[in-house]
């Protein structure tokens, strides 16, 4: 029976963390662990013990970070996991009990080495139903909900760590550099939970209150530089990112946060620029890209309808070993 990994970063949050674990817990696939990489500084008292006791009793494996850092929290929950797959989750989400088992069965039958994206409604909306409600390709993934076979993950190296902060499009490089190196990607409209997206905490770390959205700048420039091409598409993204931060209705009558918002642009540029020179960081150690594709092959190997098209993805930076060295993924 294929042993699933389950790990839920989470930051600030109580309640909605512990509905969510609940769930998990309540899965009708059996084969599986919890493991919670908690980035909180603190919990209340209830939050804590409860935590603690799920913990002693083996009912997740808890692991408390000093510095919140949502993708090494990520990788380091897979570098720690004993699953064959792996199973990433928002830490305010509520999941069906059988959620777990669709996951299984779409690698079974479908993509045993791809990246299978489920649907995250909001509070019980599911507009990419509508839209396409079978399995179809998608170039992306969303980081609340999606599965990976772990040693494919753990070879491409995870999630990028230079994406730090408030996290933004971190998730959308990932899915772009499993595109580039012709894995397949899906969308499944039917594998579906419930995204509460609760106002604080997730991945809203050194945020500006009340405008979260103004220091995911740097995710999104950084994006761009590394994967948009050609130059004149480049450009048109960034422009439209300086317009959805620094043009926001409203913005314009108020002259400070109106040039607030452009030197969060101009800095956000400066800074992006600066983690796309120094390439790509993670803790995960990678063997490289040509032993992935040398054993697992490529996404035409995949059913028509999960097999990447051409996008104009570019090929990002060689693969660089980071600051947590670890071997066959367990950490050292």
């Amino acid at each position: 029976m294929l042993l699933v990994t389950i790990i839920i970063p989470t930051y600030l949050r109580s309640g909605c963390l512990l509905d969510t674990v609940r769930d998990c817990c309540k899965q009708d696939y059996l084969a599986r662990e919890v493991v919670v990489v908690d980035q909180s500084p603190f919990h209340d008292k209830e939050t804590r013990d409860i935590l603690s006791s799920w913990h002693e009793n083996g009912q997740i494996r808890r692991v408390q970070l000093r510095k919140p850092a949502v993708n090494f929290a990520r990788n380091l929950g897979a570098a720690l996991s004993n699953g064959d797959l792996l199973l990433f989750l928002d830490d305010d989400v509520r999941i069906p009990s059988d959620l777990l088992s669709k996951h299984v069965d779409f690698h079974r039958t479908h993509l045993p080495n791809g990246l299978v994206g489920g649907v995250q409604d909001t509070k019980g909306n599911n507009p990419s139903r509508q839209q396409n409600p079978n399995p179809h390709f998608f170039c992306g993934c969303s980081g609340g909900h999606f599965s990976v076979k772990r040693d494919i993950f753990i070879a491409l190296g995870g999630f990028d760590e230079s994406f730090s902060g408030s996290c933004i499009y971190e998730d959308m490089d990932l899915g772009a550099r499993w595109h580039t190196l012709g894995f397949p990607l899906t969308r499944d409209p039917n594998i579906v939970l419930t995204h509460l997206q609760e106002p604080t905490g997730g991945n809203r770390i050194g945020g500006a209150p009340g405008r979260p959205e103004w220091s995911y700048s740097v995710g999104y420039f950084h994006y761009g530089l590394r994967h948009i091409r050609p130059l004149s598409s480049l450009m048109l993204f960034l422009l439209k990112i300086f317009r959805r931060i620094a043009l926001r209705r409203g913005n314009i009558k108020n002259p400070f946060l109106f040039l607030y918002g452009i030197a969060s642009c101009f800095g956000g540029i400066v800074v992006a620029t600066s983690r796309y020179r120094k390439g790509f960081r993670s803790s995960l150690v990678a063997p490289g890209v040509d032993q992935l594709r040398t054993r697992y092959g490529y996404a035409n190997d995949a059913p028509p309808e999960y097999r990447a098209s051409e996008t104009g993805v570019s090929q990002p930076k060689e693969i660089r070993s980071g600051v947590m060295p670890a071997a066959q993924g367990k950490v050292v």
